[in-house]
């Protein structure tokens, strides 16, 4: 058949093809929203074009056009309900601005749909006009990465002092043991937040005498009770002898007993923040304790991930 005679579809009808693809690749279904929230962006700010009109000039337009958007732009109050021509006519102060590693995300999405277009519909699409020759590379100052915390920082954070007077009298919450045994279990782990967080009883067990907390995404596509970030994250994670010796085990195999079904079972899965459990300890330990105690002001990036940095 001659192709030349037929008309180039539109991004919004071609894209959902890609989303249709990703949904049957079994990506998640947040994966998936924030694509579509890209792609509609794209639309919003350059036009939903037949894909044979979008030219270099609209990739370069694009790239700029992301160096000026705010970071939480659909939480945060000012920007929320503005439109992101609307955001673009008035500056956006530097520090409120989205980072090099998300522009760099966000373009590699637009290149990735790109390339697909070339693939299903060369005959109207034989370049990525949102790929540059030259790529970024995202690189950071040493000042400016995410901070490991120092063997001080540690003494610190984990003085009986400061630590379980604000875990067990503290009036403003009632969660306990989660906030006491996750900071514990991710220094000396390197465990991700959620993924302690998410933990259940029968995945902490003995194998060959050490007793080890396997980590694994289980469960139906979009229904999946545990998570992981990646297929690489699943492993075996064994225990410290410190949490052994403080009496986690125990802790466990009681709450077992008890029939709890995770072991931070006081944790609610929040979904209004992508299904997660770990949202009100990373606040708490955050935006509370880490400043209470002094660490963390304008000058320091820690928080909770900084145990995975040291």
């Amino acid at each position: 058949p001659d192709y030349k005679d037929e008309p180039s579809p539109l991004f919004s009808t071609v894209y959902q093809e890609h989303l249709t693809e990703l949904r049957n690749n079994q990506r998640r279904p947040d994966t998936i929203s924030e694509t579509e929230e890209t792609y509609k962006d794209l639309i919003e700010f350059i036009g939903d074009k037949p894909i044979d009109q979008y030219t270099r000039v609209d990739g370069r337009t694009y790239r700029k056009h992301l160096e000026k958007l705010p970071k939480n732009r659909k939480r945060v109050s000012k920007y929320r309900d503005k439109t992101l021509k609307e955001i673009h006519s008035s500056p956006v102060p530097l520090k409120d601005r989205i980072s090099k590693d998300t522009q760099i995300k966000l373009i590699s999405r637009m290149t990735s749909c790109w390339n697909l277009l070339i693939d299903e519909y060369p005959e109207f699409v034989n370049e990525n006009v949102f790929k540059k020759k030259y790529q970024n590379v995202s690189v950071r100052k040493q000042k400016d990465k995410r901070q490991s915390f120092t063997e001080s920082d540690l003494r610190i954070i984990f003085d009986h002092k400061f630590y379980l007077p604000e875990i067990f009298e503290n009036p403003y919450h009632k969660i306990y043991y989660p906030y006491y045994w996750i900071p514990i279990f991710s220094c000396l782990s390197g465990c991700r937040i959620e993924e302690i967080c998410m933990m259940r009883p029968k995945d902490v067990l003995k194998v060959k005498d050490v007793w080890v907390y396997l980590i694994r995404e289980e469960g139906e596509y979009t229904e999946e009770v545990t998570k992981v970030k990646s297929p690489y994250s699943e492993r075996d994670i064994p225990l410290h002898p410190i949490l052994i010796d403080l009496g986690f085990v125990r802790y466990v195999q009681k709450l077992k007993k008890l029939g709890y079904e995770r072991v931070f079972h006081e944790l609610r899965q929040l979904r209004t923040t992508k299904n997660i459990f770990h949202k009100n300890v990373s606040r708490w330990f955050n935006e509370r304790y880490l400043k209470k105690i002094g660490l963390k002001n304008d000058s320091r990036k820690i928080s909770f991930h900084s145990f995975r940095h040291s």
